[in-house]
């Protein structure tokens, strides 16, 4: 076993734990991110996957907010629906961070000259990366529309990265979606309650 496949399979088996303290609303979510993310840094830039590369390096951060969020004065923040005015920044973040992805690329290919545009593989590293910003901000906030994020993002990454040769991940996110789906169940009873 290679050292890459080594640090594939902590990353998996720690983002494994993640998804399912999220789907359990427990605060052990956010450390184990930020171990998942971490190496998903390393992983990402060695296969030239740049967006979703630079992207953990938000979900570093946003792992950091989360757990002092819902920790914060040791008051437990309660699962809720998305406000009308947080659909629309949700959105405004979708658009601003996809475009923003995108030249982005597309200026480290001028960089690189190595001129390209829109590519199958910058738009879908683009729009899952966009989808997955939102998402971490929603859950860091506990808004239950974070795990449609989630969902759709997980979705188009199963055979994306089996495409890239990281099957591993590519098991990783058809996991997730399973998560994913499972914890906006059990966000939802939840949020009844």
């Amino acid at each position: 076993m290679s050292t890459f496949q080594f640090i594939e399979i902590i990353a998996i088996i720690t983002g494994l734990i993640s998804v399912w303290h999220a789907k359990k609303e427990n605060i052990l979510v956010f450390p184990f991110g930020i171990i998942t993310v971490s190496l998903s840094i390393y992983l990402f830039y060695k296969q030239s996957i740049l967006a979703n590369s630079v992207i953990n390096f938000y979900y570093l951060l946003m792992n950091c907010y989360g757990w002092i969020n819902w920790k914060r004065n040791n008051q437990k923040i309660q699962i809720s629906n998305c406000s009308k005015k947080e659909n629309i920044i949700s959105a405004i973040i979708i658009i601003i961070s996809f475009i923003s992805i995108v030249y982005a690329r597309w200026l480290w290919s001028i960089y690189q000259d190595n001129l390209y545009f829109l590519t199958l593989n910058l738009i879908l590293d683009a729009l899952t990366s966009s989808l997955f910003i939102c998402a971490m901000w929603l859950m860091a906030n506990k808004k239950i529309e974070h795990w449609f994020f989630w969902i759709i993002g997980n979705t188009i990454c199963i055979p994306f990265f089996f495409y890239q040769d990281l099957k591993g991940f590519s098991f990783l996110y058809l996991t997730y979606s399973i998560i994913a789906i499972l914890g906006y169940k059990e966000w939802n009873l939840k949020k009844l309650k």
